[in-house]
């Protein structure tokens, strides 16, 4: 084989590896934020103690969570004499 096809098969090579990496790392991307069919989510505010509150996607699988995810950007500060207008149950549990 002469130089520049041994050149040639080499960055054939090169680039089909680089493509099959990218490919690979996609698609465990996508399978990692994939729901199952017994699992659900929804979002929800939780506050502290400050009356800080803020948005997070919750994620579970036959009332166990599974994934807590913050959802950036959804914040807001109430007043310190604020009081949470859901009822305990709504306030605290999760799934």
């Amino acid at each position: 084989m002469n130089k520049p096809n041994l050149l040639t098969l080499s960055f054939i090579i090169i680039v089909t590896i680089i493509i099959g990496v990218f490919f690979l790392s996609i698609s465990e991307y996508y399978k990692r934020d994939k729901i199952s069919l017994n699992e659900y989510f929804y979002t929800k505010a939780i506050c502290n103690e400050t009356n800080y509150c803020q948005d997070y996607e919750i994620v579970c699988k036959e009332n166990k969570l599974i994934r807590l995810n913050l959802i950036t950007g959804a914040s807001i500060q109430h007043s310190l004499n604020w009081k949470d207008p859901r009822d305990e149950k709504t306030k605290n549990g999760l799934c």
